[in-house]
């Protein structure tokens, strides 16, 4: 099971896709809100969607305003000091740009679609 984030918003889920927690939390952008804020919104999404979520082996926090390697370890940093939990339920922690998110998200569909196509 992952854990996505794109932007504010948890999703707990199986590979196959069925839905196993979800969360919602205010803007986890630390340019816009600060990063009081934005530590605040990214651990109660997560908290949220993992509480209902059962086992998470993964987490893709996929979120905007993480431009750069920087934003990358501050961002690790955060997860690290604020939910150290993951950390020792043995829980991989991979931090991007929102972007990332949408391209895997386009990527999917359009594999969908070709393989759609070709039946």
């Amino acid at each position: 099971m992952a854990c996505f984030l794109p932007c504010h918003s948890c999703c707990a889920h199986r590979s196959a896709g069925r839905v196993l927690g979800d969360a919602l939390a205010a803007s986890s952008n630390a340019n816009a809100v600060g990063e009081k804020a934005a530590r605040d919104a990214l651990c109660e999404a997560i908290r949220g969607a993992m509480g209902r979520g059962g086992a998470v082996r993964a987490l893709c926090a996929c979120m905007s305003g993480v431009d750069s390697a920087s934003d990358i370890a501050r961002v690790h940093g955060w997860l690290e000091e604020d939910m150290p939990e993951l950390k020792e339920r043995g829980v991989a922690v991979h931090v991007n740009n929102d972007a990332v998110a949408a391209l895997a998200a386009l990527s999917a569909l359009s594999a969908v679609s070709a393989l759609s196509a070709l039946s």
